[in-house]
């Protein structure tokens, strides 16, 4: 399912309206499935903690989600119930997205065949651009996004969003980039029995249907995405051939 970004940016400044403090909000499945597990939506916060609303579709789950977020956020009713209301939205657009609330400003470096910042591409990051144009032919380009975490310690981590646009420029998938290894690790490793591997590998399986792509070809492209976006602190890779966009 694609969709529009507009849409997704709509219910965003809705949460950001009522929580000035949200920094990433994310729709995903939380928990081991050999036990209980949750659909979600985290509202990451700036300074690192997370408030977690229950996705279920049942009123008195709902209403008991609403009333335990208005109480941890010291929101009124009515903002807890709009949050939880965009919350529901980006779940049904995306039930496996991560969107940034408050992006970090960088300048553009895009990414395409001829090279980046006037240079031409390594021969093993070459490698890697046209292995993403192969696997991914259903889409344009990769486009990234940023955010900063704070910690108990003082220290600010960013974390890097992967949103995959078609060539519709609709949206497809959103990807967090922060569990990359552990994804990578359980497509490449599936009989484990480590907690939580599970879980992983149906989130690789649906991240790479909204790819257009095999389970099996993930790791090779999640490889190919942390080298551009996090290595080489690309902000856009351009897979077909045309003028860039730059938000």
């Amino acid at each position: 399912m694609s969709y529009e970004r507009s849409a997704v940016q709509r219910e965003l400044d809705i949460i950001r309206r009522h929580v000035p403090r949200a920094a990433l909000v994310a729709t995903d499945l939380v928990g081991d499935l050999s036990e209980r597990a949750l659909d979600m939506c985290a509202i990451h916060l700036t300074k690192g903690s997370v408030v977690r609303l229950e996705m279920a579709n049942r009123i008195p789950v709902a209403d008991r989600t609403i009333d335990r977020f208005r109480k941890a956020m010291n929101v009124t009713p009515e903002a807890a119930k709009a949050v939880y209301d965009a919350s529901r939205t980006l779940y049904k657009l995306n039930d496996r997205g991560a969107w940034c609330v408050s992006a970090i400003q960088q300048p553009p470096r895009i990414v395409t065949s001829q090279g980046v910042d006037g240079h031409a591409l390594h021969p093993y990051a070459e490698d890697c651009f046209l292995g993403l144009q192969e696997l991914l032919p259903n889409i344009l380009r990769l486009h990234a996004e940023s955010f900063a975490v704070g910690h108990a310690d003082g220290r600010t981590k960013r974390r890097i969003v992967i949103h995959a646009l078609t060539h519709d420029d609709h949206e497809v998938a959103a990807i967090d980039t922060a569990a990359f290894s552990t994804h990578i690790r359980d497509v490449l490793m599936p009989d484990r029995e480590e907690k939580f591997s599970q879980a992983n590998l149906v989130r690789a399986s649906v991240w790479a249907k909204q790819l257009g792509t095999d389970p099996n070809d993930l790791p090779e492209i999640l490889h190919a995405a942390s080298l551009f976006f996090v290595t080489l602190q690309a902000t856009e890779v351009q897979l077909v051939a045309g003028k860039p966009k730059v938000h």
